[in-house]
């Protein structure tokens, strides 16, 4: 029997697959710090396995980091953790309906990507 800090138990024999994810911060202009992590896609045994590229993106003309940059091969549902919600989300330069659930602080954007086109960039800005 194994317990862990969060509160997850697993009896004998149990398996469980957690992802480990490097936490971002970014300096918004007003002083604020905008943290995120990605998982990759949800549902998958490695999800993280289909980051391709992730940072931050600098906005030029102020100077401060205020997107999330992250590149993905395959297609599902991009998740991502984020201390606060994004004030909007594109795929590929398009803009694209997500979900965020405040409590836990998940951001999840749904995506179908083209067998010409298997890499796609999503850019988050908070």
């Amino acid at each position: 029997h194994v317990e862990w800090r969060r509160g997850v138990q697993l009896e004998k024999e149990e398996t469980l697959v957690c992802t480990v994810a490097r936490v971002h911060e970014g300096r918004k202009c007003c002083g604020k710090v905008a943290r995120w992590a990605a998982f990759g896609l949800e549902g998958m045994l490695n999800g993280g396995g289909a980051i391709l590229e992730e940072g931050d993106h600098k906005d030029a003309r102020s100077g401060w980091y205020v997107d999330a940059k992250v590149t993905v091969k395959g297609h599902g549902t991009l998740l991502m953790w984020c201390e606060q919600p994004p004030t909007h989300v594109t795929m590929d330069g398009d803009e694209v309906t997500c979900h965020y659930d405040a409590a836990a602080c998940l951001l999840r954007v749904p995506f179908v990507s083209s067998e010409q086109h298997p890499q796609t960039a999503f850019r988050v800005r908070f």
